[in-house]
């Protein structure tokens, strides 16, 4: 799921690196739209609460952005890409595990430390259902293996994403094949196989439901600059990325129709993000350009892995010592004093994962890809 500047290599629009930074914010603002939408889930409220985590705080939507950009940005890696599909395959599954799989697992096992050492109850008259399932019971040794094989969440909720950007990232290169060696219909048939994969699969909603999603992002370089082209001769491309971006935020009051609400979810942000690279100027993108959002951006991965249980501990070790009549009253101002309180203390921690474990791993992985690249005669020569 994590995207840096550097996975972008080449762009397809221009040079300029604006366009760059700006899906990187955008990654940031997914991230902070998860973040409030779970501190404002805590505090026991009426029907409106819920109003904010299916639009501005859509935590679903931000993920379906995730989705899609991972498709993107994975497909130009694969079609920069000059080797055979074998050690193609086995450098790119790494790059990625490598990218991906070091930052979760100490995540994990520093969040199990935590509760092994200091668990409290969620269990508080002034919480919702949601925030009292989030740690039910202290997690054990059994639980923490479950999490790290990605079989379990229950350590920190928010990786069940996780599995499906592997899963995802692994199906990608076999995607990318089938579109290279097929026409336009070849590429439309797997799309329509793909969504058909995800109406079999609804009931469940497994890692390949979300595969549409992937590959909606890696045909965005060939679908988007026609359809906003388009859109700019009828003077429309504006109001399409404006009615995407609502459409995405807004599907998720079809819930009880989970099929329905994640295809018109992932065709929003799919117009959403065309925009951003192939639409005219829009005064909204100017956000994504501020100091703030491009850091989040770019620390989005650690930040998505580290808030949940930070907002947790200071749910337990700071608002619990309030009166329960007090929590119950005013949500609203609780949820967005827990969001203030719960980022600033998530956002150094995230930073230090960031600078400590993400970009080491990335280095790492660097080389490890470089092995398979290296020719015999570039090898050392063993001495005598």
């Amino acid at each position: 799921m994590p995207i840096t500047s550097s996975d972008f290599v080449t762009r397809p629009v221009d040079d300029k690196r604006e366009f760059i930074d700006r899906l990187e914010a955008l990654r940031g603002v997914a991230a902070m739209m998860v973040a409030l939408g779970h501190s404002v889930a805590v505090f026991l409220s009426s029907e409106p609460q819920w109003w904010l985590t299916k639009t501005l705080f859509n935590g679903r939507a931000a993920v379906t952005i995730f989705f899609v950009l991972s498709g993107f940005v994975l497909g130009l890696s694969l079609r920069r890409s000059r080797d055979s599909f074998v050690p193609g395959y086995i450098q790119f599954v790494l790059r990625r595990g490598f990218r991906i799989y070091p930052a979760l697992a100490v995540t994990s096992a520093v969040i199990f430390g935590y509760f092994w050492w200091a668990y409290h109850s969620p269990v508080h008259p002034a919480t919702t259902s949601w925030f009292q399932s989030l740690y039910a019971t202290q997690p054990t040794w059994s639980d923490l293996w479950r999490n790290l094989t990605l079989r379990d969440f229950s350590i920190n909720e928010v990786t069940w994403t996780l599995r499906v950007e592997l899963f995802g990232s692994a199906v990608l290169p076999l995607m990318h094949a089938w579109a290279q060696a097929s026409g336009r219909r070849g590429k439309l048939g797997l799309l329509a196989g793909l969504i058909g994969l995800a109406w079999l699969t609804r009931g469940r909603l497994g890692s390949s439901f979300f595969l549409f999603m992937f590959y909606l992002g890696y045909l965005l370089p060939e679908i988007g600059p026609p359809m906003m082209a388009w859109l700019r001769r009828k003077k429309f491309a504006q109001g399409a990325v404006v009615v995407g971006t609502v459409l995405c935020l807004l599907s998720r009051w079809g819930y009880e129709q989970p099929f329905e609400s994640f295809m018109v979810e992932a065709l929003g942000a799919t117009v959403l993000i065309a925009g951003i690279l192939y639409g005219p100027e829009f005064w909204p993108y100017r956000l994504l350009d501020t100091p703030v959002a491009r850091f989040y951006g770019r620390i989005s991965y650690s930040f998505y892995l580290v808030h949940l249980c930070v907002m947790y501990v200071t749910v337990t070790g700071l608002f619990f010592r309030l009166p329960p009549d007090l929590l119950g009253k005013g949500w609203m101002c609780w949820g967005m004093l827990l969001a203030l309180v719960s980022v600033a203390l998530a956002t150094p921690l995230s930073w230090a994962c960031y600078q400590w474990l993400e970009r080491p791993a990335i280095a790492v992985g660097k080389r490890v890809c470089a092995c398979f690249r290296r020719s015999p005669t570039e090898k050392q020569p063993v001495s005598a």
